[in-house]
């Protein structure tokens, strides 16, 4: 006989959730043989949904919890989701004080691949949490105090949760609808899509210097249509999610003209500074 299905590991994980922790995770040859084994339990009817007994950890919370930046993680959480499709289980709360559900875990660990995979099944939107705070309203919070961190923490670290906190709020406000201070954050999105072609003849074409420049300013003024509706609503740290998104559609077509103006400044976010102070340093967004 083999080990046994249920008992938890040092992590207190069942095996079916301890293929999520990235360092047991390694341990398996095949991971995708070993998910698809644990998983036909379930036709000889035994029960792998709950991964920690205790708090009544599904595989989902389990999932959400592990983010991992690797190729597999994401492969893994598709075969999960297509594994356990009912409603009721992606949106089950743990036996924890705060009852958080998948979703709720997957914002708190910086994860969008598990954000993404939840939203796309369907989970609630606008449940809250014992905070009473939407899934939204959770991500922007976490957005805010990333941005106003002012500790001396790892900064790489800092930055990466940004990103993954950026997307997280995009994800959550393209299906839930836009905060207010962002509601015109769509238009944005869609002036990086019409400038896009733009961009790569800009990079693709051999024009003169003076053509180059007249598609540049085209080019930022369109954008500059994007965000400017914005800016009278905006706050420091909705200010940051505008230029990381902003740069991550961008790069890196503008890159090469953009850099000594941008940059050099990935850390001006400081709620000491005045709003003038950060228009200086982000020229490009406030023409």
């Amino acid at each position: 006989m083999g080990p046994p299905i249920h008992p938890e590991g040092i992590f207190g994980l069942t095996p079916l959730g301890g293929l999520f922790v990235p360092n047991q995770a390694d341990q398996h040859d095949d991971l995708f043989s070993t998910f698809k084994f644990l998983l036909s339990y379930r036709e000889r009817g035994i029960p792998v949904f709950i991964t920690r007994q205790q708090h009544r950890y599904t595989v989902f919370h389990t999932a959400a919890a592990y983010y991992r930046d690797d190729e597999l993680y994401p492969r893994l959480v598709d075969m999960l989701f297509q594994s356990f499709e009912d409603r009721a289980l992606l949106e089950a709360p743990a036996n924890t004080p705060a009852k958080s559900t998948a979703l709720q875990i997957a914002i708190g660990m910086y994860n969008p691949i598990a954000v993404k995979a939840l939203v796309d099944t369907g989970v609630s939107l606008h449940d809250k949490d014992t905070a009473d705070r939407t899934p939204l309203e959770y991500a922007v919070e976490l957005l805010y105090r990333l941005v106003h961190r002012t500790d001396d923490g790892e900064d790489k670290e800092r930055l990466d949760k940004l990103d993954r906190i950026s997307t997280i709020v995009l994800l959550l406000s393209g299906k839930a609808g836009w905060p207010k201070e962002i509601e015109q954050f769509p238009k944005l999105l869609a002036t990086f899509d019409e400038a896009e072609p733009l961009l790569k003849k800009m990079m693709c074409s051999e024009h003169q210097v003076a053509f180059m420049r007249h598609l540049e300013r085209f080019i930022l003024a369109l954008i500059g249509e994007g965000y400017a509706a914005m800016l009278h609503t905006m706050l420091l740290h909705h200010m940051d999610l505008v230029r990381r998104i902003s740069m991550k559609r961008l790069q890196p077509a503008l890159r090469m003209d953009l850099e000594y103006r941008v940059i050099p400044y990935e850390r001006f976010t400081n709620p000491a500074e005045s709003f003038d102070r950060v228009k200086t340093k982000i020229p490009w967004c406030f023409n």
